[in-house]
């Protein structure tokens, strides 16, 4: 099965502006009873986290909930999506949260998305 592709009438991609990108994190860290703790990598395959927020239209914010909620089955399946700050096609997933947003006037909204970048 592909992984269905983020919808055509929503953004390309999460605004430049307050974009967080990070590194792969597969580390575990223990701590010892003396002296710094000690690091390992679990797992090469780790997956990156990218956040950030979009403006959406009353029309498109139900266009992104329906993708959520019904096409990606409640957020647990991958999708494809732009990635503004590497200016690549990328394969997420939501990461801890689902969308969220907040009424900036009668029909715009800003919406946060937290995604992890799937290797």
């Amino acid at each position: 099965m592909s992984a269905e592709i983020w919808p055509a009438s929503l953004p390309k991609g999460l605004l430049i502006d307050g974009a967080v990108d990070s590194v792969p994190d597969g580390r575990i860290r223990t701590q010892t009873d003396t002296g710094p703790g000690k690091t390992r990598l679990r797992n090469p395959a780790a997956v990156r986290r990218l956040t950030g927020d979009m403006i959406l239209s009353e029309t498109q914010l139900n266009t992104m909930r329906t993708f959520v909620t019904t096409t990606i089955m409640q957020g647990t399946l991958p999708f494809h999506f732009y990635d503004p700050i590497n200016a690549a096609d990328i394969l997420v997933q939501f990461g801890e949260t689902l969308p969220t947003w907040i009424a900036l006037s009668a029909d715009k909204y800003k919406v946060s998305l937290n995604l992890e970048i799937l290797p």
